[in-house]
């Protein structure tokens, strides 16, 4: 082989791949194209997607406010309620400790008479273990 034939095989190469990447190109640009035609679509059917989403959120958000004002008030009513019974419970304590004093002056004020029986006998003897 000569330096010139070595030298047109490498010219033929060469424009061979220059010309599949010339075709690659031209691909990639057909599909450049077609994405680009297809934007205004793909957008629109986005927007549309959007305002559904956007109209479910807010139903959702409407729905959740009610929700949140039930809980409050069930728990304003649970509130309530505990209160109501320590109220009742702290009463029935007074009426109670009321009693229990009321006992406790009637023994001071009035005691009881010792038994012949008790004064005689004589006092039981403990044992410490």
């Amino acid at each position: 082989m000569t330096l010139s034939g070595r030298g047109c095989w490498q010219q033929r190469r060469t424009i061979k791949d220059l010309d599949l990447a010339l075709h690659e190109a031209q691909n990639r640009w057909i599909r450049v194209e077609r994405a680009r035609q297809s934007v205004p679509t793909n957008n629109g059917e986005f927007a549309a997607r959007v305002a559904s989403l956007k109209a479910r959120i807010d139903a959702l958000q409407v729905h959740l406010a009610a929700t949140e004002q039930k809980q409050s008030e069930y728990l304003g009513q649970v509130a309530v309620a505990e209160l109501e019974q320590q109220k009742n419970r702290l009463s029935t304590y007074q009426v109670q400790a009321r009693f229990a004093l009321a006992t406790m002056y009637d023994r001071a004020a009035n005691p009881e008479p010792q038994k012949k029986d008790q004064a005689e006998a004589p006092a039981p003897e403990t044992t410490a273990w």
